[in-house]
C-alpha cells in the first residue's frame, strides 16, 4: 500500500481511467492543497470499471476535515484525505445493488448502498477489516453482505521475476489473477505470448512500465487488486 500526494486542482493521470483531479475534496470554502489516495483504491476502482465496461464517476473522494464536518461525516471518515481511502461512485447503466455486488466480488472492504432519501450512489474503501451497509432512509444500516463473493486464488504467489517461457505456479497465480479481472490468458503455468499480452495490458492500465515482466511492481500491483 502507498498513499501518494497530489496537488489539489490538477488532474494528473493515476490510472488509465482516472486522475486525482477526481478525488480532489469538493469543498467549496476549504482551504485544504493535497489529495491523497490510497494505491489500493485505486488500483480496485480500476479493476471495477474494467469489469463494468462502463465509466465509473467518483461523487466524493477525499474530504478535508472542514469539509467532511459539512457534509456529516464522521471524524473517522476514511474519506478523510490523512487516509485517501475511500471513494463514493456511480457506475453508468448499473443500479447500486449491482455495483454493491461488484464491489464486494472485488474485494473492498467497507462497501455502503445508497438507494434512497440519501441518494444513489456506492460507498467503497480499502479499510481493514470487511463492513457493509445499507442506507434506504437516510440512515445506515449494517449487513451482511450485498450478495457477492470474492473468489481466491487457489495458485500459490511467487516471489521471484516471471518473465515469457517461465513455468509453474507461480505463473498461474498471475494468469489467474489476469483472467480474474479480464485480461484474458489460460490459466495454465507457460508464459507464453497470450500471458505477455495480458501482463502488458495491466500494466498500462495501472501505469506501470509496460515491460511484460512480472517483477517486484507488477507483482505489488497484482497483490493489491487481489486484497
Amino acid at each position: 500500500m502507498a498513499l501518494i500526494s497530489y496537488a489539489r486542482g490538477r488532474s494528473v493521470p493515476v490510472t488509465a481511467n482516472f486522475t486525482s483531479g477526481e478525488f480532489d475534496c469538493k469543498g467549496a470554502k476549504c482551504r485544504c492543497t493535497v489529495t491523497r489516495i490510497d494505491s489500493r483504491l485505486v488500483r480496485k476502482l480500476q479493476m471495477l470499471r474494467r469489469l463494468c465496461g462502463s465509466a465509473v464517476y467518483i461523487t466524493s473522494g477525499n474530504r478535508c476535515p472542514t469539509h467532511n464536518r459539512a457534509v456529516g461525516g464522521s471524524s473517522a471518515s476514511y474519506h478523510l484525505s490523512t487516509a485517501g481511502k475511500a471513494a463514493d461512485i456511480v457506475v453508468a447503466g448499473m443500479t447500486p445493488a449491482q455495483v454493491a455486488k461488484l464491489a464486494q466480488e472485488l474485494g473492498f472492504a467497507g462497501i455502503g448502498r445508497y438507494d434512497g432519501t440519501a441518494g444513489r450512489f456506492v460507498h467503497v474503501d480499502v479499510r481493514p477489516g470487511a463492513y457493509y451497509w445499507h442506507n434506504t432512509s437516510g440512515v445506515d444500516r449494517p449487513v451482511s453482505g450485498h450478495g457477492g463473493t470474492k473468489p481466491c486464488n487457489p495458485y500459490k504467489r511467487s516471489t521471484a521475476t516471471l518473465r515469457r517461457g517461465s513455468v509453474g505456479d507461480g505463473v498461474r497465480h498471475v494468469q489467474w489473477t489476469l483472467d480474474r479481472f479480464g485480461y484474458r490468458c489460460a490459466v495454465d503455468g507457460d508464459f507464453g505470448p497470450a500471458t505477455l499480452a495480458a501482463v502488458k495490458e495491466f500494466q498500462r492500465d495501472l501505469l506501470l512500465d509496460a515491460d511484460g515482466i512480472v517483477g517486484p511492481d507488477t507483482r505489488a500491483a497484482l497483490k493489491e487488486v487481489l486484497a
